[in-house]
């Protein structure tokens, strides 16, 4: 059985392009450590990230090859993921975000589940990656 790893917290379009197949995440490094984190059930979704995918496919910005809440319902329970419920603390740090953070809903509360969870945000949004540098939040693009 691997270590325990540090937790990370998908970014949405991480967690679509994971489960559509995206050549851009066949990174030796990122897929072992996925792998890993599916093994310790350190591979963590914001539930945000139903509602964003879901919006997106609302305003034909994705298209995907199933119904979206059928999508939604398999991609969700892709091995070892674990969906993190909104709660109290997520919805507090998502409004109170130290640092200057813009002001798009779903990243902020993706950010703050990260902060409240102790998870690495898994991401190529390079205004997240920027946060992580100003060390509010632990971030890092795959690979």
């Amino acid at each position: 059985m691997p270590n325990k790893a540090e937790p990370w917290l998908l970014d949405t379009h991480i967690w679509i392009r994971l489960v559509n197949g995206d050549s851009a995440l066949n990174l030796p490094a990122f897929l072992s450590g996925i792998r890993q984190r599916e093994a310790t059930g350190q591979l963590l979704l914001a539930a945000i990230s139903l509602w964003e995918t879901a919006m997106l496919v609302s305003k034909g910005c994705l298209s995907l090859t199933l119904p979206v809440r059928d999508w939604l319902a398999k991609a969700s329970r892709m091995p070892g993921l674990s969906v993190l419920p909104f709660d109290p603390e997520i919805a507090s740090d998502s409004c109170f975000l130290p640092g200057s953070f813009h002001g798009d809903p779903a990243d902020r509360l993706i950010a703050a589940t990260a902060r409240c969870r102790d998870a690495t945000l898994i991401t190529f949004d390079q205004a997240l990656l920027d946060y992580g540098k100003e060390g509010w939040l632990k971030a890092q693009a795959p690979g």
